[in-house]
């Protein structure tokens, strides 16, 4: 019934645009998930492993790569594949990660790392391949990421404790963090879904050439993701690597690129979702 729910979220806010109304709530709902995961994180169990190295390796050598093959071809398509396949991983991961019984304290080693290098190395990048020369501050990129982790972080870790100090036990509610996520994706993909409609130009045929470049960054992101993981952590670098920041993609893309290129992570959100849903029934017909 729960993996329903998801499908059901899904086809709710691509029929549903006007939930876009209130996706100011994604943030916090996002931050409400974190919370949740972050109170089963371990400092202690904090270990970089190889495989972070890659990921980000693989991020940046196949998004530049890629773009500078297929830029003569279509510019829009590789800017597209660009923003796909080097964006960092998605703030929510450790989220999922925790809701797929997974470990946590690499998915957030992974999605601070990677969110850290790309308000480093993307704004330059970017620069010189795509923007011509308009900057971009690592400011604008890393502060709002940071608020976004730091708060729930926090939050956690004077909850744990206290906790421990009162010598308790946290007893988190039930699912909690499923419908959470449940809420998080309906507003996210009906924010999309308002996106396109209001946005884009449907009758520009590159429109519909998105959707497969996009689903093949996808299946790329979350297989070469899994490749390089360890052994114990395949579940965890493959979601580290296969799961996106769509929020700063598609900030990225109107604020600096245009509204078309925009489309690409909207609907890696879809792809991206419907692969999540399908783990968590996975996952919850295992168990």
């Amino acid at each position: 019934m729960k993996n329903i729910l998801l499908i059901i979220a899904i086809l709710l806010g691509i029929i549903i645009p006007q939930g876009a109304e209130y996706s100011f709530l994604i943030k916090y709902l996002l931050m409400g998930m974190l919370f949740f995961a972050f109170l089963k994180l371990n400092v202690k169990n904090w270990k970089f492993e190889k495989s972070h190295l890659l990921i980000l390796m693989f991020s940046y050598s196949a998004a530049i790569g890629t773009f500078l093959i297929f830029r003569n071809f279509n510019s829009t398509l590789a800017q597209i594949a660009f923003l796909s396949l080097a964006a960092p991983t998605a703030i929510a991961a450790p989220s999922i990660i925790n809701l797929l019984r997974g470990n946590i304290d690499y998915t957030f080693i992974s999605m601070m790392l990677t969110n850290f290098a790309a308000a480093l190395f993307l704004p330059p990048i970017l620069s010189l391949l795509i923007l011509e020369g308009t900057s971009i501050s690592v400011l604008q990129i890393l502060l709002p990421v940071l608020v976004v982790i730091l708060v729930p972080f926090v939050l956690a870790y004077f909850t744990r404790a206290a906790v421990k100090k009162s010598k308790g036990k946290i007893n988190l509610p039930k699912d909690l963090s499923f419908y959470l996520l449940v809420a998080n994706i309906f507003l996210g993909v009906s924010k999309a879904s308002h996106f396109v409609r209001s946005e884009v130009n449907l009758n520009d045929s590159i429109i519909y050439m998105i959707p497969l470049i996009v689903l093949i960054t996808v299946v790329v992101n979350f297989f070469i993701g899994y490749l390089v993981g360890e052994k114990k952590v395949k579940l965890e670098s493959g979601q580290s690597l296969g799961q996106k920041n769509n929020a700063f993609l598609i900030w990225i893309a109107l604020t600096f690129i245009n509204p078309l290129v925009a489309v690409g992570p909207v609907c890696y959100v879809v792809f991206q979702n419907l692969f999540i849903t399908y783990q968590l029934y996975k996952s919850r017909k295992l168990t």
